[in-house]
């Protein structure tokens, strides 16, 4: 609309104006090859976004992922000037998409170092986890990272995404449709609301949903792929204070 009302003040006849903007890309074959030009790129960002919003992650680095790879894939090229066309052109292709992907991991990617014992004895303090930033995948079973509770209003409080409250590092147990089980907090009837989930750590003495009720998933970090690093301490015989959390980082962070 804002556009439309733009042309309409600029223009003695906006219809002739918009004929000219759709048409003049037809007009011979160099402005239809400067159409394709301008919009394959475009088109590319958008196949790549569709695939990861299908696999459940917010790509939002689409447009930088596509410069790097592009300078990446001549920087190849122009560095093996000798070898046949083929070859060089699937190498240059190959190289343009690994770095791509490089970039689109660290955008999604990050690292979290488990601080207390509340997911012994399959996490221990010291474990440095890879978690991938987002939600679609916090299924029963999985291990995730959430925003602590706060001590006074629980998770009914408003979220926050910085972290600054610490972290939980935690098991789904039950997710939305899933039944409640007996003990959350509540009558324990009925099942989990749609975008919540029912936590709890491996400990006995975790705190968790428990305490706390369900957690709603919008104040989930990520989800743990893998276990990078051990911690290389004994589980611990009580989970630690969660005062020590830190916010999580691409590198280095931490979680009760």
């Amino acid at each position: 609309v804002a556009g439309f009302l733009l042309v309409v003040v600029v223009s003695d006849n906006p219809v002739l104006a918009y004929q000219q903007l759709l048409l003049a890309n037809f007009a011979s074959p160099a402005n239809f090859g400067n159409l394709l030009m301008r919009t394959a790129p475009l088109l590319l960002i958008a196949i790549g976004i569709v695939f990861s919003f299908r696999a459940g992650i917010f790509n939002v680095g689409a447009e930088g992922q596509l410069y790097v790879g592009a300078i990446s894939a001549a920087a190849v090229a122009l560095s093996l000037p000798t070898m046949p066309a083929v070859p060089l052109i699937l190498i240059s292709r190959a190289a343009g998409a690994a770095a791509g992907a490089v970039l689109a991991a660290r955008l999604l990617l990050s690292t979290v170092t488990v601080r207390g014992g509340s997911m012994t004895p399959t996490l221990h303090h010291g474990d440095v986890l890879l978690v991938l930033r987002h939600r679609r995948r916090a299924r029963p079973g999985r291990i995730v990272v959430v925003q602590r509770p706060d001590r006074r209003t629980g998770w009914d409080g408003p979220s926050d995404p910085s972290g600054a409250g610490g972290w939980y590092v935690k098991r789904v147990v039950a997710a939305a449709g899933d039944p409640v089980p007996a003990w959350v907090p509540g009558d324990g009837t009925g099942r989990v609301p749609p975008g919540m989930l029912v936590l709890r750590g491996d400990h006995p003495r975790s705190e968790d949903s428990k305490q706390w009720g369900p957690c709603p998933a919008d104040r989930m970090y990520g989800v743990v792929l893998m276990r990078l690093r051990g911690g290389g301490g004994r589980a611990a015989t009580r989970p630690a204070p969660a005062r020590g959390a830190s916010r999580p980082r691409r590198r280095s962070s931490s979680s009760p």
